[in-house]
């Protein structure tokens, strides 16, 4: 193998700014209007997990680019509950405002970073059926945690208190849409980066853009950040060294903060890339993925992805 057989893939990333975290909640699992939930969920008989990150204004009105390590939540017990895994787990964010509040305001992540077509606020109606929903979920995790100190709620899907459960109408609808409600996927498998925006009410036609306040990444560690202001442009990842001892290969490259790395091979120059199952996330400094293989020459490419 040598250099020529390495190519880099350039994609899109978010940028990293380095900023103070959100603070620890303390006490119980307790919901009040605009709060943040987090919400882990997966496929099958698992468990939803859920937890309060504080009001959303924590992540509101920041300088484009600046980063916010989300810490007030234990990726231990999402593993626990998956058993000690995040493999195919799915999280998404969501938050509503009061009933009372003028506009009334809702903030829900996306799982299309790049939407064909802009985000809009919505129609009274529909912005009505999904902020009760996303109230709902953490009202019922409220009352579910209100006789102990647990800082989570960890509930089956098919109980009727759970996220899963609320969202897709006891199994009835699609829940990654909320049945539909939402104009897009709210939620994606780990690791990966999901941008939140805010909606408001409205009556006009068309509708005015929703605002798009950040983005959140999940890295494969389990560690969650928050990024303020639109997505920026991957840089592309430079190889800083190569080798080989014995049967495997060793290369080692540049990453930016939340972006996802893995590499792809084939054993020829013409032959389509097919991806490695190993995937690392970067934190702005060289990282090395490697490969054990029988084959004498293998070409190798090095993927960002979120």
């Amino acid at each position: 193998m040598n250099k020529s057989g390495l190519i880099t893939k350039l994609y899109r990333s978010s940028l990293a700014v380095l900023a103070a975290g959100v603070a620890q909640q303390a006490g119980a699992f307790t919901y009040s209007d605009s709060d943040l939930l987090l919400v882990f969920r997966k496929d099958g008989n698992f468990n939803d997990v859920e937890f309060n990150l504080g009001s959303v204004t924590n992540y509101l009105n920041k300088p484009a680019g600046t980063k916010v390590p989300v810490s007030n939540w234990d990726v231990n017990v999402v593993k626990a509950n998956y058993n000690n895994s995040l493999g195919n787990v799915k999280f998404l964010l969501a938050s509503a405002s009061a009933v009372t509040d003028s506009p009334r305001k809702l903030w829900v992540t996306s799982a299309d970073l790049a939407p064909a077509t802009a985000v809009t606020d919505m129609a009274g109606s529909r912005f009505g059926a999904l902020a009760s929903k996303v109230s709902l979920v953490g009202n019922y995790a409220s009352a579910g945690t209100a006789t102990n100190a647990t800082q989570n709620y960890a509930i089956s899907q098919s109980d009727a208190t759970s996220y899963t459960y609320i969202v897709s109408g006891g199994g009835a609808v699609d829940p990654t849409t909320v049945g539909g409600l939402a104009p897009f996927q709210v939620e994606n498998v780990n690791p990966t980066t999901l941008v939140l925006y805010e909606v408001k009410i409205s009556n006009l036609n068309p509708k005015p853009a929703a605002t798009l306040v950040g983005s959140f990444c999940l890295n494969p560690n389990g560690d969650l950040t928050f990024t303020a202001g639109p997505l920026a442009e991957l840089q592309q990842p430079n190889i800083v060294s190569l080798g080989r001892s014995g049967g495997t290969s060793s290369i080692s490259f540049s990453t930016q903060d939340c972006v996802n790395y893995r590499l792809r091979y084939s054993t020829d120059v013409a032959s389509p890339m097919a991806p490695l199952s190993t995937v690392i996330g970067g934190d702005g400094g060289s990282k090395v993925l490697t490969d054990t293989a029988a084959d004498q020459v293998r070409f190798y490419q090095v993927e960002a992805f979120r």
